[in-house]
Formats: C-alpha cells, structure tokens, sequence
C-alpha cells in the first residue's frame, strides 16, 4: 500500500506511522508463521521488486504521450523525529487539521493529537501516559484473543484446541 501512495505522489517516500504507533506494537501469533520461513527474505525481496517496477517507482521518470513526466522513482527521505508526535518523512502537524472535516473516531484521537501538541514542560509526561495506555490496551486485547504466544490464553487457543471468545 506504501508503494502505491508513493506512486500517486510522484514518488515520495512512504509515510510512516507516528512514533507511539510503531513502539507500541504487539507482536502477534500466527499459526502458520507469517515471517518465520527460512524463504521470507527472499519471497518479500521479489514481492517488493515486483511492486515497485509494476509502480513504475524503480527506474528512472517514465513519460507520458504528450511528453509529461507522469512516473517518478521511488525518492529516498530523511526520517525526522520533530516530536513525540512528530514522526516519519513529513511528520504531521496535528493543530493544522480541521477535526470538523473528520469522523467522530478520527476527531476525538486528533483533537487529543492537537492538545498533546500544545504540552509544555513537565505536562508533556501526560503524552508517555496516554501512550502507555494505548500500548496496554492492545496488549491486553491481544491477549484476550489469544495471539500473544505463550500466555494462557493461546495456550487455550492453540494448544488446546478450544476457542476463545475474541474480545467480548
């Protein structure tokens, strides 16, 4: 999905999640090991080989009928960190964004975004806080449906071949 925003951006480097949301990954269990193959490197080499020549993001500018460059590589893009919120090519600025425009789930997390902005000082412990919800929260949903191995709950799911209700 990267390569495919990258390639409607004239070749932009992909976006990248924010800071919290890349540290705040679970890892998840998968019954047939999504990566643990001894192949993956190799396949998931050739699948973004693929992707970016089908893209048009691996060789040089391609040029349309009239002449127009309508294809661009794929642009490298330093990765910045201006903020705890702040995070990737082009971090968002979050009190630029109109929350009216928004769904009612997007504006409460970019209202929040934009408060946590505005911290200063000592307040901005409130953001590793909100954070560290967030990261338990998932967990412990993680859990609850029995993808984290070795806990009771996969155990049950896995091992025992028992169900477990997901996240009642």
């Amino acid at each position: 999905m990267s390569y495919m925003v990258s390639s409607l951006t004239e070749g932009k480097p992909p976006l990248m999640a924010d800071y919290w949301a890349v540290k705040s990954m679970t890892e998840i269990y998968s019954k047939d090991g999504i990566s643990g193959a001894k192949s993956h490197l190799d396949e998931r080499h050739g699948c973004v080989t693929d992707f970016a020549e089908l893209l048009g993001l691996k060789d040089g500018s391609k040029f349309n009928e009239s002449g127009l460059d309508y294809l661009q590589p794929l642009q490298k893009g330093p990765l910045f960190q201006s903020s705890f919120m702040g995070y990737g090519s082009e971090p968002e600025k979050w009190n630029t964004i109109n929350v009216e425009t928004l769904c009612q789930r997007l504006q409460t997390l970019v209202s929040q975004l934009q408060r946590f902005e505005s911290l200063e000082g000592p307040e901005k412990r409130e953001i590793q806080y909100w954070y560290l919800k967030l990261k338990e929260d998932a967990s412990r949903d993680a859990v609850l449906a029995g993808m984290v191995r070795n806990t009771q709950e996969w155990k049950d799911r896995w091992l025992n071949n028992r169900s477990v209700s997901v996240l009642q």
